[in-house]
């Protein structure tokens, strides 16, 4: 199920992302992330595309206690809510887990 997820994510940077006119760069970085998403997913016995927005929010902790600071997870949410509209526009989802998962506000707190 996770390559339905990363094809339709990568057609999504590809037409979608700067108008159809991505930077190598960006999508090389748009597509780490999203690696790392479905690695973590992977190593909890979890299906990427039967997220939940508790998985979403777990994952986002693990980035909190792993020293990542509030902005780049807060950027790394981002592109997982691109990833789950991609998902949701090629009818792979009939929601987006990520659309209300939002970054902590500090270090300390989620």
């Amino acid at each position: 199920m996770a390559d339905k997820l990363t094809d339709a994510f990568l057609d999504f940077l590809r037409l979608e992302v700067a108008d159809g006119d991505a930077s190598p760069d960006t999508v090389r970085g748009y597509s780490a992330q999203v690696r790392l998403w479905l690695c973590w997913c992977r190593q909890r016995g979890l299906d990427p595309l039967s997220a939940t927005p508790e998985a979403i929010k777990k994952y986002g902790e693990y980035l909190l206690v792993g020293g990542y600071r509030p902005s780049s997870i807060s950027f790394k949410l981002s592109i997982l809510r691109r990833l789950y509209e991609a998902a949701v526009a090629q009818g792979l989802r009939s929601d987006n887990p990520a659309a209300k998962v939002r970054p902590p506000r500090s270090r300390k707190t989620w």
